[in-house]
């Protein structure tokens, strides 16, 4: 049997231990049909990520680089793009687990569109992150779910602004996020690509620069499930080991619901 949709509110569905992506999607415009402009919907799903984070970092810097990737189901191999490997190779400092772009083997990507000349590369992690507050980056909101998640900025001690993520604020709500504490293979490609640079027309201005194409061989651990007529993406892990889902903080009463749900 098909559902139109997913049941259930996003509190529900956080309150059950999913991590809920809601307005996700990007990209529409117009087509001309038979000589009328007909107007259709974006469906581009766009998700923000923190590559090799680490919310225990006392400096922003450190907590991971941040990236924005379009989920492609059919994708052989998530892309990146040079510029977000490079941020992400300077924040992990380590040639043996990041080597410099040109140490990396050539390879080429096949796609429906056609060939793309890449090089082979690996991400140590990744969080997938709603979009919370327009302050914070997919980095800093993970950061600032973790925070939240055990009474905010209340204990153990008072944090200072930049550690709090609230700005002069003990407590505010975070977007959710799911941590897949496990290496995937990226091909590495040009900025200038055609593909990346028309995922990037398509979705500005509603979203920053596209970084790359995630493929479902990164997310493994996941059930994923699209949901299109309410406007939101629901992320929950299979596996215990190496995923940890983490439902958005709405408020202070939410903290109990979903402290189950946290390592």
């Amino acid at each position: 049997m098909r559902f139109p949709d997913i049941a259930g509110s996003d509190a529900n569905r956080g309150d059950a231990c999913d991590a809920v992506f809601k307005s996700p999607f990007g990209g529409g415009g117009t087509l001309i049909l038979g000589g009328s402009e007909e107007t259709f919907t974006g469906n581009r799903l766009a998700l923000g990520a923190c590559l090799d984070y680490d919310t225990s970092a006392t400096e922003q810097l450190q907590r991971g680089s941040d990236a924005l990737f379009v989920v492609a189901t059919g994708a052989p191999v998530s892309l990146l793009s040079e510029s977000a490997y490079e941020r992400y190779r300077t924040l992990v400092d380590a040639p043996e687990v990041a080597p410099a772009l040109a140490d990396l083997p050539a390879t080429t990507v096949y796609l429906p569109s056609g060939p793309i000349a890449a090089r082979m590369g690996t991400i140590t992690r990744i969080a997938l992150v709603g979009q919370g507050s327009d302050k914070r980056g997919p980095c800093q909101e993970l950061y600032a779910n973790h925070v939240m998640a055990v009474n905010g900025c209340r204990v153990p001690v008072q944090l200072t602004e930049d550690q709090c993520v609230c700005y002069k604020a003990t407590f505010c709500s975070t977007a959710a996020a799911v941590e897949i504490d496990r290496s995937f293979s990226v091909a590495v490609i040009d900025d200038l690509e055609p593909l990346l640079q028309a995922l990037r027309d398509e979705l500005r201005p509603a979203f920053p620069e596209v970084d790359g194409v995630l493929a479902p061989s990164a997310m493994s651990p996941l059930s994923f499930d699209v949901d299109y007529p309410n406007s939101r993406a629901l992320a929950r892990c299979e596996e215990s080991t190496g995923c940890v889902a983490r439902p958005a903080v709405r408020d202070l009463d939410s903290l109990a619901k979903i402290a189950p749900c946290l390592p």
